[in-house]
């Protein structure tokens, strides 16, 4: 498909061809809706999946939150965003469309899978899961006191939370 683009637009160009790819793959996109093979194939891989065995005990038991929880997994995409105001993962289907090129580099199933591959460093708070903390954990100089003390007031720094040999049961080992 690539080579075809490039035939066509200067291959140096990104944006050119990020473009070209997106309008030739929504056009065979909607070329296969009109002439049903999309829905065959929607229903070959819901079987694959196991989505209609699912489907089907749903209906018996009017419960549907299995067959939910797995068509939502199906359709999540989550990725980096390594924007100031944007830092950690998110599936807004807003991202950029380089990453849309290559999914396979940037474009995740699920959070926590997103959040391990690009934020491992600040997994808890990629995750949305930090808690506070009733450790003790060494308190540098601040607020112009040039003393070191160990407190346990939940506000532990991000990168002592995330590594827990920072953190003390006691104010003694702290």
């Amino acid at each position: 498909m690539l080579e075809e683009i490039c035939d066509t637009t200067d291959c140096d160009d990104a944006q050119a061809v990020s473009q070209a790819l997106y309008e030739q793959v929504t056009d065979t996109l909607r070329d296969k809706i009109d002439d049903g093979s999309f829905a065959i194939s929607v229903q070959q891989q819901a079987s694959a999946s196991g989505v209609n065995a699912l489907l089907s005990a749903a209906v018996d038991s009017s419960d549907f939150s299995e067959v939910v929880t797995v068509l939502l997994g199906l359709l999540s995409r989550w990725y980096p965003a390594w924007t100031v105001t944007d830092a950690f993962c998110k599936n807004d289907g807003n991202e950029p469309q380089y990453m849309s090129l290559i999914p396979n580099q940037y474009i995740l199933s699920n959070r926590e899978d997103c959040c391990s591959r690009f934020f491992s460093f600040a997994l808890a708070e990629c995750l949305g899961t930090t808690a506070v903390s009733s450790r003790y954990y060494p308190s540098w100089a601040h607020d112009g006191n040039a003393d070191v003390k160990c407190l346990n007031d939940g506000d532990a720094p991000s990168y002592m939370t995330s590594d827990s040999s920072w953190l003390y049961d006691n104010i003694e080992d702290c």
